[in-house]
């Protein structure tokens, strides 16, 4: 009964944990693309330039 208890304790904080590591990936995610974005722009005009 007692490792129950503890787990329905423990079980907001995972919840909020989990949601702030989804949240982290997101950004990443985004992060990642724009900087893609941006590269494949830079080096289209570095090869103009250079070419």
């Amino acid at each position: 009964m007692a490792m129950i208890l503890d787990i329905e304790r423990a079980h907001p904080s995972y919840m909020r944990e989990k949601g702030e590591s989804q949240d982290a990936t997101k950004t990443k995610e985004t992060s990642f693309a724009k900087i893609d974005d941006w590269m494949r722009a830079f080096y289209a005009v570095a090869k103009i330039w250079s070419g």
